[in-house]
């Protein structure tokens, strides 16, 4: 299972960014790794967590050919498990 969260927000303040991770790893803190149960050969609980709780999928509306975003919005992209190869799968739907 891949540790990565997608999501749209207003996260072009680095503040807000700062507190959205610091948030997250409140929820979830990387140590001590003996604080969860379903660790096994590896130590990261901890990022399945976060991605459990941030999401791993984004629904972005299209308008005349253009990603509709709100005037602070874009698209935040989180790694929780070191920087491993991934693939993107985008899909469109509708007209």
């Amino acid at each position: 299972m891949t540790k990565i969260a997608v999501l749209v927000g207003s996260l072009r303040r680095q503040s807000f960014n700062l507190s959205l991770a610091r948030a997250v790893e409140k929820l979830a803190p990387e140590k001590p790794h003996s604080q969860y149960d379903h660790n096994g050969y590896e130590d990261n609980a901890d990022a399945h967590l976060k991605r459990t709780v941030m999401g791993r999928e984004a629904v972005i509306a299209v308008t005349d050919g253009r990603l509709d975003f709100g005037t602070w919005e874009q698209i935040f992209y989180g790694e929780f498990d070191g920087m491993r190869d991934k693939r993107v799968l985008v899909k469109i739907i509708g007209e």
